[in-house]
């Protein structure tokens, strides 16, 4: 398993461990490479999954969900606040 790209430039990774015969834990991060003057330019965490007939894929996905959730909300706002102030400016600069 390696690196997955994600929304907002971003790449993830996650990884699962089985610590019962029915609870499998997922561990994730997601690095966040141009947040530089971010206090921690990358987000963590762990996803239980209690279905351990899930198959792998399903369960994968899942967890990219929860990855892709915490994106939005740490710099979904921000990100498409920037975007649409981007295409004002451009908008703008066509007619001058």
């Amino acid at each position: 398993m390696g690196w997955e790209a994600l929304p907002y430039d971003c790449v993830g990774m996650a990884r699962p461990a089985r610590v019962s015969d029915t609870r499998i834990v997922w561990s994730w991060i997601v690095l966040v490479p141009w947040a530089v003057n971010d206090s921690k330019p990358w987000l963590d965490g762990a996803e239980i999954i209690d279905n351990p007939l899930m198959k792998d894929a399903a369960q994968k996905e899942q967890v990219f969900g929860v990855m892709r959730a915490a994106l939005d909300a740490r710099y979904g706002g921000a990100v498409g606040s920037r975007a649409v102030d981007d295409l004002l400016k451009s908008l703008e600069d066509e007619l001058e």
